[in-house]
């Protein structure tokens, strides 16, 4: 008898699990290769391979990076590892090489289509492809078909907010348990006066790149009322007073409140929300431009007692 016949196979799962190479211990993505778990297990023996095939949880993870030279690993094969997982929920990114070549409109989309048949089983996907691939076209690559597992998406969309919210909408009536949402767009910022929202059951979002100006962003806080962590870098001044000298919207659950901001008007973000949750030590941050005033420093921090761990200057 051999030994994989004669040791449990929870134990095999274990053993093997603990093999993958986790380069950073907040790393959720495992990069392919021949010298490390799982393919280096498969080069063992016939035995040790199809008993890598049978674990799900090795195959249930997967960094897929978009370069000059096609996708790596080939698009081909991801659909194979991906299939490996049996179900399992799935931790995929897909992200761009530092010289994705002038093939990088064909890989990027490539690189889509071999993880959107797996759209049932997404749990934390990240997309960071840059201008070669629009929320237009993930939405038509995703199948008609609910993902009970996916709750996390990192999405960085080369048009305006404006142009991906109905994309986005479609994403999240298919996914009831997304609450993770990280948006950043090429391109700055302008103020949206019929905004979409699609995304009010949310928990957790961060904005970069100056997705919304400051009174869209404070639209989006006074829908998302069961937010518990809100980060953003904001840009721009008010359009018109919708928040000025109206009682503030009280966000009961949020804990961690970040935002860095060039704008003279930040301090109406917090003239316009209540935020109860958060605590001293709580990591808050504010980071204001240089010219901020004095007066307007000592206004945030007065109305924020007990709230704001830092409050610096770029």
């Amino acid at each position: 008898m051999t030994a994989t016949t004669t040791v449990p196979s929870d134990i095999w799962q274990e053993v093997f699990t603990q093999c993958l190479p986790w380069e950073d211990i907040d790393s959720q993505f495992l990069k392919p290769s021949t010298s490390t778990a799982p393919l280096l297990l498969r080069q063992v023996c016939r035995s040790w391979r199809d008993l890598a095939d049978s674990i799900a949880t090795l195959w249930s993870s997967l960094s897929i990076k978009v370069s000059r030279d096609g996708c790596i690993p080939r698009a081909d094969l991801v659909s194979t590892w991906l299939a490996r997982a049996h179900g399992q929920p799935l931790d995929i990114s897909v992200t761009l090489d530092t010289r994705p070549g002038p093939s990088a409109f064909e890989n990027a989309e490539l690189a889509l289509l071999s993880i959107t048949p797996f759209f049932g089983t997404w749990r934390h996907i990240v997309v960071l492809l840059g201008p070669f691939v629009s929320l237009d076209r993930l939405g038509q690559m995703i199948p008609s078909t609910i993902s009970p597992y996916f709750k996390s998406f990192h999405w960085d969309f080369p048009d305006s907010y404006e142009r991906a919210a109905g994309n986005l909408e479609h994403i999240f009536s298919h996914a009831p348990q997304l609450r993770d949402l990280n948006l950043s767009s090429e391109i700055c910022a302008n103020h949206i006066v019929d905004l979409m929202v699609p995304f009010t059951n949310l928990t957790s979002l961060t904005l970069s790149n100056a997705v919304f100006t400051i009174q869209n962003c404070c639209e989006v806080l006074k829908q998302c009322i069961n937010l518990t962590r809100f980060q953003a870098f904001l840009q721009g001044q008010f359009e018109m007073p919708t928040f000025v000298n109206k009682p503030p919207t009280i966000l009961p659950n949020l804990q961690t409140f970040g935002i860095s901001s060039t704008s003279m008007d930040i301090h109406l973000v917090f003239e316009a929300f209540t935020f109860p949750s958060l605590l001293p030590g709580t990591p808050t941050e504010v980071i204001l431009q240089p010219d901020f005033t004095a007066t307007r420093r000592r206004h945030v921090r007065g109305r924020s007692t007990n709230v704001l761990a830092e409050l610096s200057q770029d």
